[in-house]
């Protein structure tokens, strides 16, 4: 397989809607070069895995948001603290998915 032709191809295909793409790779695969479906599959993989990371994104800031402001309840802040600990929480928890090395393991 000629990984140059994949990258071409790829790149032609970039414009093409996910679900035409889709039904393009599932359908009859008897007229296309193995080149054209590794292009397909890789376009495919790579839309899955954006839209995968914004929705796991988005129940991480729910839950640390959660957490947080239950933490700044418990410690008995007043309302306006536990409410900006809240947002706080939410925002880190969002953007830990999209900036590298934001929240450093242990």
């Amino acid at each position: 397989m000629d990984p140059a032709l994949v990258a071409s191809i790829r790149k032609s295909l970039e414009a093409t809607p996910t679900e035409d793409l889709r039904r393009a790779y599932e359908g009859d695969k008897a007229g296309k070069s193995p080149e054209e479906l590794e292009a397909m599959r890789q376009l495919l993989d790579e839309r899955r895995a954006k839209r995968n990371k914004a929705a796991v994104a988005l129940a991480s800031a729910i839950l640390m948001g959660t957490l947080v402001a239950a933490c700044a309840w418990w410690q008995g802040f007043p309302e306006e603290i536990i409410i900006l600990a809240g947002v706080g929480g939410a925002i880190l928890g969002f953007a830990s998915w999209y900036i590298p090395g934001l929240i450093a393991p242990a």
